[in-house]
C-alpha cells in the first residue's frame, strides 16, 4: 500500500525518514505474512521512488536501510540500486526495464 504517493510523485525527505517509511511499510506487510506462516521473500521500490534511487545514492542507502537484513532486494542492474545493496550486505537481484514513449508510437517489448 502506498500511503505516501511515491509511486506518482517526487517527494524531499530526509534518510531518516525515507528509512523510516520503509521500514513501517515493510513490517507491515511482514505482520501480514506472518500471520499466514508465508515468508518475505524480497523488497523491490516502485515508481518514482524507484527512479530516485537510481540517481541518487543517499536516497537508495535510505530505503535500503529500512530492509530487513537479509531479505533480497530488486533493481536496476548496474546502478546505484546494486552497488548500495552490495555495500550494505543485502542479498541483489537484477532486473532490466524496458520503457517507451507510446504518444512517440512505440511499444513496450
Amino acid at each position: 500500500m502506498d500511503l505516501l504517493p511515491f509511486a506518482r510523485t517526487r517527494m524531499k525527505l530526509s534518510p531518516d525518514e525515507l528509512t523510516a517509511m520503509v521500514r513501517y511499510q515493510v513490517g507491515a506487510l511482514k505482520a501480514f505474512l506472518d500471520a499466514e506462516d508465508v515468508p518475505l521473500h524480497h523488497v523491490k521500490p516502485h515508481g518514482v521512488l524507484y527512479a530516485m534511487m537510481y540517481r541518487d545514492k543517499e536516497v537508495c542507502r535510505a530505503v535500503y536501510q529500512g530492509v530487513p537484513k537479509g531479505v533480497p532486494v530488486f533493481g536496476l542492474a548496474g546502478t546505484l540500486h546494486e552497488e548500495v545493496a552490495k555495500e550494505l550486505g543485502l542479498p541483489f537481484v537484477a532486473e532490466l526495464y524496458g520503457r517507451s514513449r507510446p504518444e512517440q508510437g512505440r511499444r513496450r517489448v
